[in-house]
């Protein structure tokens, strides 16, 4: 009996420490928790405004630009309902049309995206502003033949909502509106245009050529309409919207376990209003941390094409996508400090890094030491995220300089 008692004092105290180390583990987040070593997805954020870059102003023949892929340093795009059946291919830097591909085999009934695998590009003809379309479709196009030739063919993907059962037209009133998806590990995963309750719905399909019935994953309370998405080689996820008051929304989701979307970190970033970046349609990275988004024609103002990056908010986190860093504890003091924080650890420390609350960085050491210290003299006061390095291992602490 005293054996078994022992037993399970034994085994709630392995569990109160499992415990002890779940939590949020971006020190960005305002519920950041030093002593957490796994995130359980509960971070939250202050409100973030990051104002887009714009790159170029639209041809004429892009006014209604909508999805857009990025592949071997081109960037591709095309225009939504009763558009031309083309893919366009535009400078990054002038947004010039350089080239344009005729799809033989796909009318443009409403195409809205474009996503990518290695070998071939998705276009989403689901644009359902009606809620009663039957005929949802995606196409799939040889990235090769794309870039040898001027007229392809395509396969076609068919498929329903396994969860719509009314299809009433209900034009710009319904939650079966669809203008985002992207292709990870042989599926495509789309994301639909919520009208009536502004969430967006997950739904996966497989990437290959046939008729299926879309299940519903998940869904998110993004309080916006999901115009575009997108996946970069780091596993950070990016959703585009915009609210019906005309602010530019970008979700992102990062630092979740693997097939879990919605269990790691949850980040809303305002990117102006549809008066500074006309009306957000289309996103893809370009790189890890970066890439462009395309914006249609809005009232007078012209179509555009902007850039963006991501790294500032994903790259401080005490753990990884892929859970491989360990946590590892330091000292740092005083804090808060005017002038010097001394940073101290039992581990060597091979390097040390400290960066402001956009994630820029303003000092780095990667000498190795157990005793360090940093000058903060010349920083403007706020808030910052120390992080020390030690042989695969890694701690993050806040300090405040005042």
């Amino acid at each position: 009996m005293i054996l078994r008692i022992l037993f399970l004092l034994l085994l709630l105290g392995n569990l109160s420490t499992v415990r002890a180390q779940l939590g949020c583990t971006d020190p960005q987040a305002s519920n950041f928790d030093e002593n957490a070593l796994t995130n359980d997805g509960s971070c939250l954020y202050p409100g973030t405004d990051y104002p887009l870059t714009q790159v170029a102003i639209m041809p004429d023949e892009l006014e209604e630009n909508s999805g857009l892929a990025f592949f071997n340093n081109t960037l591709w795009t095309h225009t939504d309902a009763a558009g031309e059946d083309k893919l366009y291919r535009i400078d990054t830097l002038t947004a010039e049309i350089t080239k344009e591909v005729i799809i033989a085999t796909a009318d443009n009934h409403d195409w809205e995206e474009l996503a990518q695998s290695e070998t071939h590009i998705f276009i989403g003809d689901f644009g359902n502003n009606d809620g009663n379309r039957t005929d949802l479709r995606i196409f799939r196009v040889s990235k090769a033949d794309l870039e040898n030739e001027s007229v392809i063919n395509a396969d076609l993907i068919e498929f329903s909502y396994a969860d719509q059962t009314d299809f009433t037209l209900m034009n710009n009133a319904n939650n079966y509106d669809c203008e985002a998806f992207f292709y990870l590990d042989g599926n495509l995963h789309l994301f639909s245009k919520n009208w009536v309750d502004f969430q967006t719905r997950h739904y996966v399909i497989p990437a290959e050529p046939g008729t299926y019935e879309a299940p519903m994953i998940e869904e998110f309370p993004a309080n916006c309409l999901i115009t575009g998405a997108d996946i970069d080689e780091e596993g950070t996820i990016v959703l585009l919207g915009y609210t019906t008051a005309g602010t530019n929304i970008l979700w992102l989701f990062f630092d979740y376990p693997a097939g879990n979307i919605l269990g790691g970190n949850k980040r809303r970033v305002s990117l102006g209003n549809s008066l500074n970046n006309s009306q957000t349609e289309g996103i893809v990275f370009s790189g890890a941390g970066r890439g462009f988004i395309g914006a249609e024609q809005f009232s007078v103002l012209p179509a555009r094409l902007l850039k963006f990056e991501t790294k500032q908010w994903t790259t401080n986190n005490v753990t990884s996508t892929n859970n491989s860093t360990q946590h590892i504890d330091f000292q740092s003091f005083p804090n808060p400090t005017r002038d010097l924080i001394m940073v101290s650890s039992d581990f060597m420390m091979n390097k040390i890094e400290l960066r402001d609350e956009m994630g820029r960085l303003v000092f780095e050491d990667e000498k190795n030491t157990f005793e360090s210290q940093i000058s903060m003299s010349d920083l403007p006061k706020g808030m910052y995220f120390l992080r020390v390095l030690s042989e695969g291992k890694s701690g993050v602490r806040k300090v405040v300089k005042n």
